[in-house]
Order: C-alpha cells, then structure tokens, then sequence
C-alpha cells in the first residue's frame, strides 16, 4: 500500500497543484477505484474490447471531476 500512495502521490505532486498532496492522491485513487469496481459490475457501458477508449472515458471523467467547482 505504501509504494503505490508514493507512486499516486509522485504522479499527483508532477500533475496538479495542491496543498494536500496525500488527501489529493488519496481522492484520486478513490475515484479511479470506484470506476473500475463500476466497470467490473456492469455498471458503466464501456466496451471492453476497446482499451483506449475505456482509458479515454477514465481520463475525461477524472479531469472533469478535478475541473468542477462547488457552487
């Protein structure tokens, strides 16, 4: 657990700005998580035999979610 919250937070601290690196890092994973779990039960119509497009949908959902601002 402990290289892969290094290996997230490395990639969060090259990518974004933040002032919480681990919380970031943390969410991030959590999000991911949660998509593929989705992906695995069904839940989210991506085709499987199309890995870029499913790398696609996960990239696009994730920035979009870091875009977002609370009203």
């Amino acid at each position: 657990m402990a290289a892969i919250h290094d290996y997230l937070g490395a990639a969060v601290e090259r990518t974004l700005a933040t002032d919480d690196l681990a919380t970031t890092a943390t969410g991030l994973w959590a999000l991911v998580h949660g998509l593929a779990f989705l992906y695995l039960d069904g839940k989210l119509a991506w085709e499987p035999e199309d890995p870029e497009g499913l790398e696609e949908q996960v990239r696009t959902i994730t920035l979009t979610t870091l875009a977002a601002r609370p009203r």
